[in-house]
């Protein structure tokens, strides 16, 4: 089993003899498999998500056919509507459905670069539930890893460290998680890891709360 299914495998809930035998084998697999059940967990939580109302499909699909009819006498004045009403479309006809996080974040963090990005700055904006944390990370300044590198960002509480995911390049609204509550884990913090089977820090911050 290679890791990609391994991942699969365990973020579908499809547990079997083979992702054991893959996670016993795989240090990297096996530090990610707590984080990637406690996503699994949060995604599978009703309460977090909310559905559509069941009549929007057919506003919109009216709104793009009256906005259509008008277009050629106000194009100027209705093309950003136009464009915002069709990509809409286009999505909910493509999807069938879709559901959005309906809760604001409830903390935001500002994460200042070390000596080894010291052009780096960012935020962290997350969502605390009963299954861990959400988080969605915006970086700039951040150079991608090099090869043979990933950035890992971590919630800690003294000596204590829960790994929130792996990431090579760091894209504006990257969504990570960590099975736990940043109240017991205040510190946010990114490090930049070798890909071995060394489990322990390299001790190269790039990113911290220092909290």
């Amino acid at each position: 089993m290679r890791c990609d299914e391994f991942q699969a495998a365990i973020l579908a809930g499809e547990e079997n003899g083979g992702t054991a035998e893959h996670e016993a084998a795989c240090a990297r697999c096996r530090a990610e498999a707590a984080h990637m059940r406690a996503t699994r967990a949060v995604i599978a939580d009703s309460d977090i998500w909310e559905p559509p109302s069941p009549n929007l499909r057919g506003k919109v699909v009216a709104a793009v056919a009256s906005e259509a009819s008008l277009r050629l006498r106000a194009v100027r004045r209705r093309l950003p509507w136009i464009a915002a009403v069709a990509a809409l479309a286009v999505v909910i006809v493509g999807l069938g459905a879709f559901l959005t996080f309906r809760n604001p974040p409830d903390w935001e963090v500002a994460m200042s670069g070390t000596q080894f990005a010291p052009l780096a700055s960012g935020t962290v904006l997350g969502w605390n539930g009963d299954a861990g944390t959400r988080m969605v990370l915006d970086v700039t300044g951040l150079d991608a890893a090099p090869p043979g590198y990933v950035y890992e960002m971590w919630l800690s509480a003294g000596a204590r460290h829960i790994s929130a995911g792996t990431f090579v390049e760091a894209d504006h609204d990257l969504e990570l998680w960590a099975g736990v509550s940043r109240r017991q884990y205040p510190r946010v913090w990114i490090t930049l890891e070798p890909l071995d089977d060394d489990e322990s820090l390299s001790g190269q911050t790039v990113l911290d709360t220092g909290a």
